[in-house]
């Protein structure tokens, strides 16, 4: 069968290389090679698949830039290797390397802009993503949000794209949406959630783990899923123990005081993160900052949510979900742990926002909910499968 490349390239946490891994596992199932190149390939604690390291990007702003708000995804790849030629064309020297060892005949990628490029032209590529992170690309520009000056001149960026391309020999694109308009695509997500919904013409693939309905627990009951790495940690951490509510808590490395506090206070803290939709069934309100993953499957399973966001793409996820009337959206330069513990208590009080929260879900089911891993697993094979046809005589 064939090798596969699957790629991540920018973005923290785990939940990429988990996605990543998710699909390898199916196509292994298949008889397929799996290799997994990831920004932290210590993001899998066991895996199963060979894992190499990804090209390391690390981000680069024009000298005198302040106050860096991306008004879409052309700021952000312009920041991450896209803003200048001779950076580029070494993320890309990094990657064709990489592709030159792995010899795969397929590309898999999520959040890896790099690495897209390299392959254009070159391999097969499903490319998947969340709303936020691949934007529509059927224009010659993306979609930039209206009122945040861009950071990014899109016609220098393609000429950036052209010159990195043209050092390495390889084909020039004519439009800087082109190499991620040819990708097979698998945007996946709910329309509630996608703050290029106007734009958007085609499917969003549904939620990547499957959700089962559940009602709600009798009593409150919390699940909350932090990083100590976010700035406003120590308050959200210090609201989850004050707030008083029993539940369960996904905290990658938890310092040992707050683990203490935490079970004192009737809350079961999980080593490793549990799966995401039976967590959020358990639990009849949620603490966050704003991830996709989590926002969305708390939102098709009804559970309002406290959202503390650490990125933009957080922030704009939780301004979507209050507008609904779903969530409650602190601001992370004035949250404290009282402030955190009284929202809490208050949400977890909240009858109005619970019925409209689970009235959301009940719509959303009815529309019909996507299963994003197999939709992803389906394009692999449709890819492998174009490449594979024999070429017809004209």
């Amino acid at each position: 069968m064939a090798r596969i490349l699957l790629g991540w390239e920018l973005g923290n946490g785990i939940g990429y290389a988990r996605r990543l891994a998710a699909i390898a596992d199916r196509l292994a199932a298949q008889g397929h090679d799996p290799v997994l190149a990831l920004r932290d390939p210590k993001a899998l604690a066991d895996p199963v698949h060979s894992v190499l390291q990804a090209p390391v990007v690390v981000g680069r702003l024009r000298p005198g830039t302040q106050g860096f708000v991306p008004a879409g995804f052309a700021d952000l790849i312009a920041c991450n290797g896209f803003g200048f030629a001779d950076h580029l064309s070494e993320i890309l020297k990094g990657w064709r390397s990489l592709i030159d060892q792995v010899r795969p005949e397929l590309v898999v990628a999520e959040y890896a802009p790099s690495l897209v490029l390299a392959a254009w032209r070159r391999l097969p590529t499903v490319l998947i993503g969340t709303p936020y992170l691949m934007p529509p690309a059927e224009e010659p520009r993306f979609p930039e949000r209206e009122g945040v000056r861009p950071y990014a001149d899109q016609d220098a960026a393609l000429d950036v794209m052209r010159r990195a391309q043209q050092m390495l020999g390889n084909p020039l694109p004519e439009r800087v949406t082109q190499p991620f308009a040819e990708a097979i695509r698998v945007p996946y997500g709910l329309p509630e959630l996608d703050p290029w919904s106007r734009q958007r013409r085609e499917r969003l693939h549904g939620l990547w783990e499957p959700t089962a309905p559940a009602a709600p627990p009798s009593s409150p009951r919390l699940f909350a899923y932090l990083s100590p790495q976010a700035p406003v940690f120590a308050a959200a951490a210090e609201g989850l123990a004050r707030a008083g509510i029993a539940g369960e808590a996904f905290i990658p490395d938890c310092p040992a005081p707050l683990q203490a506090l935490l079970a004192a206070g009737g809350m079961t803290l999980h080593r490793d993160p549990p799966p995401l939709a039976d967590a959020v069934a358990r639990a009849s309100l949620v603490l966050h900052h704003g991830g996709i993953d989590t926002a969305q499957t708390a939102l098709a399973l009804g559970r309002p949510q406290l959202i503390l966001p650490r990125y933009l793409d957080q922030r704009l996820t939780g301004e979507a979900l209050a507008a609904l009337g779903l969530a409650l959206l602190l601001n992370r330069a004035t949250a404290t742990g009282p402030s955190v513990a009284s929202e809490l208590r208050r949400l977890a009080a909240d009858a109005t926002m619970a019925q409209r929260a689970e009235l959301r879900a009940t719509l959303i089911r009815r529309r019909g909910i996507d299963d994003a891993l197999a939709a992803s697993v389906e394009a692999a094979g449709r890819a492998l499968g174009r490449e594979r046809e024999p070429a017809r005589l004209h």
